[in-house]
This record gives structure tokens, sequence and C-alpha cells, in this order.
């Protein structure tokens, strides 16, 4: 079992971003400040239990955080991981299985998105309550305790 390719969007200063791993060795390597460590740290995040916060956000959508509205759609502003992992008939599939929707004996690759949303209603409820608080103040303080995550799997 492998991992074929890592998608990440809206994470710090990875927008939109792919790494293929088509050889046996991988190295992750770059300039300072091109989002080597952000990397690593998203994979921690969803994978060991983080938690998000509004720096998180893609530096290219706080500005659409900070003024999110009713007509707002929470997926393009939402963190994004997409795991593309393959496997073979001789891999131990105990940590993969729930993730096998595909009944067909051929395929052998799951497609993972493990996804950090805001939950855009519960959002601006607060705004609208809180007291001698901007919207962009109280976003930037208090979003960490509207995001959910969620893992979803699709072929």
């Amino acid at each position: 079992m492998y991992v074929n390719k890592i998608s990440v969007r809206n994470f710090r200063l990875l927008s939109d971003s792919t790494l293929d791993f088509k050889d046996n060795l991988c190295l992750l390597i770059g300039r300072n400040n091109s989002g080597k460590t952000s990397f690593l740290v998203l994979l921690e995040k969803f994978l060991s239990n983080g938690s998000f916060d509004f720096n998180d956000f893609s530096l290219c959508k706080r500005k659409d955080v900070l003024e999110i509205q009713q007509d707002t759609i929470e997926n393009e502003l939402s963190i994004q991981l997409i795991l593309n992992i393959e496997y073979g008939e001789e891999d131990n599939l105990c940590n993969l299985s729930e993730f096998i929707m595909d009944l067909d004996p051929d395929k052998r690759e799951v497609n993972i998105l493990f996804e950090c949303s805001i939950k855009k209603n519960k959002l601006l409820e607060a705004v609208k309550i809180a007291q001698n608080m901007t919207q962009e103040k109280f976003i930037r303080k208090y979003i960490s305790q509207f995001l959910e995550k969620n893992i979803y799997i699709f072929s």
C-alpha cells in the first residue's frame, strides 16, 4: 500500500498544491517559505486530531473568511487534504478497509478527503450577538470554535 498523490487546498501558503509520489524515493525540498513545513503541519493536524485557527486558512482566502456572509459558499473556504492511496492484494487493509467503497476486485485505489470547514450559520449567529466586537475581530479570535473536521471518501 502506498500514497500516490496528496493534494492540499486553502492551507496557509498552500492554496492549491499537489505532491505526486511516482518513485520509491520522495524528497520534500524547496526554498524557505515555500510551504514544506505547512504541508507537514497539515498532515499532523488531520491525522493527529490537531485543531485549526484563523492563521491556518490560506493567505488568499483570509479576506473571504473575515467577510463571510449568508451567501458565502463554505466549501470554497474549507481547508482540504486529499490522499490518493493505492493498495494490492497482499496488503493488510485493516486500517484502510472502512474507506474501500468499490466492490470491483480490480479497483485498487482509494481517495480520502479530510476537510476542515466553517459552520457558517453558527458563526454568523454568534457574530450578531457579539457585543462591542467587529465581525473581523470576532472571527480572528473565535473561529476555531466554529470549525468542524470531516472525512469523506470518493472515487
